[in-house]
């Protein structure tokens, strides 16, 4: 069954923290994740890197993830050549 984290509003470096314990909790728990970015109106570095070393854990773990995300989210990680 596949499981949904809905992630939010301003994802920064301030929610790194949390974004990693939500995630990792997710992928220890499922056999599939959604990760969806669809309400994002904000998000840096710091919380993309997070996002990819997500992705790279459920590939380590063949846990199959998929991402759901807003315009600004696609166009935020293009602008720093990052592909989910």
């Amino acid at each position: 069954m596949t499981e949904s984290v809905v992630l939010s509003g301003e994802l920064t470096i301030c929610r790194a923290d949390e974004l990693v314990s939500t995630l990792r909790q997710a992928l220890q728990s499922c056999q599939q994740l959604h990760i969806d970015l669809t309400t994002v109106v904000q998000l840096d570095t710091a919380a993309a890197q997070i996002l990819v070393a997500a992705k790279q854990q459920a590939l380590q773990t063949a846990v199959p993830v998929t991402f759901s995300c807003s315009p600004m989210v696609h166009e935020r990680l293009r602008t720093i050549g990052i592909q989910l």
